[in-house]
C-alpha cells in the first residue's frame, strides 16, 4: 500500500486499524469488573465506557463508509494477524517448554 497507495490512502488505513484496538481495551475494562480479579473503583462505571466505546464504532463505521477499500484492507489486516499471533505464540511456547526440559 505505501508503494501504490496516496497519502490519504495509507492515513484512513492507519487510522482504521489503529481505531480497532482502543474499543478492545474497553472491552477488556468491562472483562476485568466482571472477573472481579482486581477490585477498582470508577466514576459513573458503565457509562464513560459505553460512550467511548460506541463512539469509536460510530467513527469507525462513518470511515467505512467513507473509505470502504481502505478500511476493509485494514479490516482483514487485523483479523490476518489474529491467527498469525496465535500461530507464532503456540510456537514459542513448544519451544520455551523444550528448551527448559533440555537445561534440566
Amino acid at each position: 500500500m505505501v508503494m501504490s497507495g496516496t497519502f490519504d490512502q495509507i492515513l484512513t488505513y492507519m487510522g482504521f486499524c489503529l481505531g480497532i484496538f482502543p474499543i478492545f481495551a474497553v472491552i477488556g475494562v468491562f472483562k476485568l469488573r466482571n472477573s472481579n480479579t482486581r477490585p477498582y473503583r470508577m466514576p459513573a462505571y458503565p457509562v464513560p465506557p459505553l460512550i467511548y466505546a460506541a463512539t469509536s464504532v460510530l467513527i469507525l463505521v462513518l470511515a467505512y463508509f467513507e473509505r470502504p477499500i481502505e478500511s476493509s484492507v485494514a479490516v482483514g489486516t487485523v483479523a490476518l494477524g489474529i491467527p498469525l499471533y496465535s500461530f507464532f505464540a503456540r510456537s514459542r511456547r513448544k519451544g520455551l517448554s523444550h528448551d527448559s526440559s533440555a537445561t534440566r
